[in-house]
C-alpha cells in the first residue's frame, strides 16, 4: 500500500499498529460512547489500546447522580462537586496523558536518542472555547430573554466594546473582524456572534432549553497568552472572564 502524504501515511501506520495490537478500529455509535467501548475493557492490562474510535471519548465522572444533555449538565445532585473535577483538570494532566500516549504512538527517537540529541516533545494549543450555559425551566422565559439580548447586542461589535470585552485594546493597528453578526435567522432564536481577531464570542440556544455564552479563539495569542500547554490556566482565566 502506497501511503504519499503525511495523513496518509499516519493513517497507514494506525491501521498497521491496530492489526499489531488486535485492536479493532470501529465507527462512533450514536449512543453513549463510555457503554459502547465498556466491553473491550473488560480484559484489558494497564495501559493497552484495546479498540480505537473515530471520533472523540467523553470523560468519565465519580458516581454521581447528573443529567446530561450533549455536552451540558442540565442537573446534578452534588454541584459543587461536580465543579471541583472540572476545576481539578490541570496542564500537568494534559501533559502527562499526552506524553505517555506520543511515547506510545510516535515511537520515532528512543529515550537515549531524544537525550542526546537534546530533543523533546512539547505540547501546544490554539484552538480553545470556554463557555457559560444557563439552563431555563421553561422555554418562554428563554425566548423573552433572547429578544432583549438580541435588542442590547446588535452593536456589541465595536471597537469600545470590544476592548472592554477582550480587555485587549483596539487600535490603528488591529487585522481582523470588528462586527457582530445574527445568524441562523430562520430559527427561533438567531444567534449572536461578535468577533475579535481569530476568535469570537457567541450567544445561541442549544438543547431546547440552555442559553450557551461561548468565548472560542483559534489563536490564544490574540488575548495574550502563550500556546504551550503550561499556560492552560491562564487561557481558561482570560476567555472565562469575557
Amino acid at each position: 500500500m502506497s501511503c504519499a502524504a503525511p495523513a496518509d501515511q499516519f493513517q497507514c501506520w494506525v491501521r498497521e499498529q491496530a492489526d499489531k495490537w488486535n485492536a479493532p478500529i470501529v465507527e462512533a455509535p450514536e449512543g453513549r460512547r463510555d457503554e459502547f467501548v465498556d466491553p473491550y475493557f473488560k480484559r484489558a492490562k494497564p495501559d493497552q489500546a484495546v479498540v480505537i474510535l473515530k471520533a472523540r471519548e467523553p470523560a468519565r465522572e465519580e458516581r454521581l447522580d447528573f443529567q446530561q444533555c450533549s455536552n451540558a449538565f442540565l442537573t446534578c445532585g452534588r454541584p459543587d462537586r461536580l465543579q471541583e473535577l472540572a476545576d481539578s483538570l490541570t496542564a500537568e494532566d494534559l501533559s502527562a496523558c499526552g506524553q505517555k500516549w506520543l511515547t506510545r504512538f510516535i515511537p520515532f527517537f528512543t529515550e537515549g536518542e531524544r537525550r542526546q540529541a537534546g530533543c523533546r516533545r512539547r505540547l501546544f494549543f490554539s484552538q480553545v472555547e470556554f463557555c457559560d450555559n444557563l439552563i431555563f425551566r421553561r422555554r418562554a422565559a428563554l425566548d423573552k430573554l433572547g429578544e432583549r439580548l438580541l435588542d442590547a447586542n446588535r452593536t456589541i461589535g465595536q471597537p469600545n466594546k470590544i476592548t472592554v470585552i477582550f480587555c485587549r485594546k483596539v487600535t490603528k493597528h488591529y487585522r481582523g473582524k470588528l462586527q457582530t453578526e445574527i445568524e441562523d435567522m430562520n430559527l427561533p432564536n438567531p444567534v449572536i456572534r461578535s468577533h475579535y481577531r481569530n476568535g469570537f464570542i457567541k450567544q445561541y440556544v442549544r438543547d431546547h432549553l440552555i442559553l450557551r455564552t461561548e468565548a472560542a479563539g483559534n489563536n490564544v495569542t490574540d488575548y495574550g497568552v502563550n500556546k504551550a500547554v503550561e499556560h492552560l490556566p491562564a487561557s481558561r482565566d482570560k476567555l472565562c472572564d469575557q
